[in-house]
């Protein structure tokens, strides 16, 4: 991730009016990753950066800058990250 990746998560985070140690949860990572992230200090792995998004109710092109929009994640979307299937491109 990069420091505009880090950038989005946070305005979305503060948009959502979630916390850190919320998002963190919600993501299931340990609140000095999700600091390291939101900071843009830390390149997550796909995995993490899908756990984000679906947390932040967003998709992973809009935190990853590929896009503008920050259209929500679908329900299959998000049954295929909790199986650990890859996303659909939309």
């Amino acid at each position: 991730m990069t420091k505009e990746t880090g950038d989005r998560i946070r305005q979305l985070r503060h948009d959502r009016g979630l916390t850190i140690e919320e998002l963190a949860h919600r993501a299931g990572l340990s609140r000095r990753r999700m600091i390291d992230i939101d900071n843009g200090k830390y390149i997550g792995r796909a995995a993490t950066i899908m756990r984000i998004a679906a947390a932040l109710n967003t998709t992973v092109a809009y935190l990853l800058g590929e896009t503008e929009d920050r259209i929500k994640m679908t329900a299959t979307d998000t049954a295929n990250i909790d199986s650990g299937r890859p996303m659909r491109r939309v």
